[in-house]
């Protein structure tokens, strides 16, 4: 055990050691082997921890501070700029707030481990509760107008990919940003995905998005390793741009809360709803568990009960003898 007397620090960081410190959370990380993403969020953190630190003139990081940086996080400064520029969001949602917290909990947990802190400041502050989000899919008409939408886009030939590549293979939006030209295998109309925790699964397409894909790919060759999504300056779509692409076709098609993750959850319902089973869903969507699955099963299970509540043959009978 570490001896906590014997810690430099007592429940605070000076603000000028702060990403020296922390420099071995990140090495910590790159040890265990945890995904780019988890290693990009904890460098972004850190970053932000300490500009938000600077900004204030703070000269040590402790609870106060901690607890000032969560509700900056969360609501702003109140003129509308984050980190330094505009932000069009009044309010963070609670869930990226628990992730920040979720973070720097580790990260202050790892610092008194290492017998850098007596104490961890972070104890002190509750995590906000983060509501799950409610599944609720894209209706058929929705998809038929933003792909319409597409179709009349700037980029038509990508953005028409997109918009049928995401809902046939409820992708996750890191994992549709990460697939390369050599993952897609057109003829076999398959695609490989890099999933959380560096999980390998494949998933399926069908004729209309190998179509699609097809007609991407003749106005822009990709070599093997290169990213199939590329954003409009021609780099690795990234994932705040796959979110802008979904926010503008939504506008476009006037489909409200157009979101990467909408489409997973309408790919999920719809192989529910045409008899597909829940295991294999499991292992399409890449869940390590049936938990999340569980959701979409619920959801589904409630259409089949309304649906065969509306189609009965008794009162299919009845209704045609008039009785």
């Amino acid at each position: 055990m570490n001896d906590r007397s014997a810690s430099p620090y007592d429940s605070s960081i000076p603000t000028a050691d702060l990403e020296k410190i922390a420099g071995g959370w990140f090495l910590d990380g790159e040890i265990r082997q945890l995904s780019e993403r988890t290693l990009n969020a904890r460098r972004d953190l850190v970053r932000k921890l300490v500009w938000f630190l600077r900004q204030r003139n703070c000269e040590n990081c402790g609870l106060d501070e901690l607890r000032a940086f969560l509700t900056y996080v969360s609501r702003g400064d109140g003129s509308g700029d984050r980190w330094g520029r505009p932000s069009g969001r009044e309010k963070t949602s609670a869930r990226t707030v628990q992730s920040y917290h979720t973070n720097l909990k580790t990260l202050f947990r790892f610092l008194v481990a290492g017998g850098v802190l007596a104490e961890s400041p972070m104890e002190m502050i509750k995590a906000p509760i983060a509501r799950r989000h409610q599944v609720d899919p894209f209706t058929p008409q929705q998809l038929e107008a933003l792909l319409n939408a597409a179709l009349q886009s700037h980029h038509a030939k990508r953005n028409v990919a997109l918009a049928l590549f995401l809902p046939d293979t409820g992708c996750r939006a890191s994992e549709a940003c990460a697939v390369t030209a050599a993952d897609i295998d057109l003829p076999g109309r398959r695609c490989r995905i890099m999933g959380k925790g560096g999980k390998v699964r494949t998933v399926v397409f069908g004729a209309e998005t190998a179509e699609a894909l097809a007609r991407y790919l003749v106005i822009v060759p990709r070599e093997r390793n290169e990213a199939l999504f590329l954003s409009e300056r021609g780099l690795r779509m990234t994932r705040s741009g796959l979110l802008q692409f979904c926010e503008r076709l939504g506008r476009a098609a006037h489909v409200e809360d157009c979101h990467p993750h909408r489409f997973r959850h309408t790919f999920a319902v719809m192989f529910l709803r045409a008899g597909g089973h829940a295991f294999a869903l499991q292992t399409l969507l890449g869940h390590t568990t049936m938990t999340m699955t569980q959701r979409y099963v619920a959801l589904a299970e409630a259409d089949l009960d309304t649906a065969a509540r509306h189609f009965s043959p008794a009162d299919s009978l009845r209704r045609l003898k008039g009785t």
